[in-house]
């Protein structure tokens, strides 16, 4: 059993490491996407900049709420 607490630890640490990651990675995309790819239509900029900024501040929403909690 000790063996799978250890192998879950190092998943759960993987995971968070992996979100810490890519959240601000998507919202400096989305953000990049907004202000300097001007060949792309306005709307679709829009769609998809702020679809990235918002996914990527759910990951850091999730990431407090399950990680770093108090208690």
């Amino acid at each position: 059993m000790n063996d799978q607490e250890a192998r879950v630890a190092k998943d759960r640490a993987r995971l968070k490491r992996t979100v810490l990651i890519l959240a601000p990675v998507l919202i400096v995309g989305g953000l990049a996407v907004l202000l300097f790819l001007e060949r792309m239509p306005l709307p679709l900029r829009l769609i998809v900049g702020l679809g990235d900024i918002i996914v990527g501040l759910v990951l850091l929403v999730l990431l407090k709420q399950k990680y770093f909690e108090n208690g």
